[in-house]
């Protein structure tokens, strides 16, 4: 088990601020059928990442650039548009004329139409690699889910109270006194 997840297990076992004694002991208790009382504990921001692995990391970091480039076009086209309205200043002020105007708006528009297709490249390549890194990890999840199921003894899941685990063995039993 990760380090990460032994952690969050400890600290979820923590008494809540403002708790009595009494109430603590009712957290730290495992739950059962006379405990209806649910505790829920926030589970820290790292808890995104309990089930990255070493093969994960690419895709996390190229998402990780992609969104720190896709937040940097924004105030770059906040700056476009601000050389775009200082010329019609200008121009409002008898300091342009016309044509001057359009010269020197040519190439801010031409850098607004670069940046948007730049924008809409990296904000595709973002999307992509957080949607795989997102389906990385609960593909991860499932399979160390499923992997320790599988080293559970079968009597595990005989003692079960609750759930299709308890469901088949009184199924069975009720089967054969038909």
């Amino acid at each position: 088990m990760p380090p990460a997840v032994e952690q969050y297990r400890q600290q979820s076992k923590r008494p809540v601020s403002g708790t009595s004694h009494a109430d603590t002991a009712k957290i730290s208790e495992p739950a059962s059928e006379t405990n209806t009382s649910e505790e829920s504990a926030t589970a820290p921001w790292r808890a995104l990442f309990f089930f990255t692995i070493k093969s994960n990391l690419p895709i996390l970091i190229s998402g990780t650039a992609f969104s720190i480039i896709a937040g940097a076009s924004a105030p770059i086209s906040a700056w476009i548009q601000g050389k775009i309205f200082e010329s019609f200043s200008l121009l409002g002020a008898g300091q342009l004329t016309g044509d001057q105007l359009y010269n020197e708006n040519r190439k801010y528009v031409l850098y607004f139409v670069a940046l948007a297709g730049a924008t809409w490249l990296v904000n595709t390549g973002e999307f992509a690699c957080w949607m795989s890194f997102g389906e990385l990890q609960a593909k991860s999840a499932r399979d160390r889910l499923f992997h320790g199921l599988l080293k559970k003894e079968i009597e595990w899941y005989d003692m079960r109270k609750h759930g299709i685990g308890a469901l088949l063995p009184r199924l069975q039993v009720q089967i054969r006194e038909l």
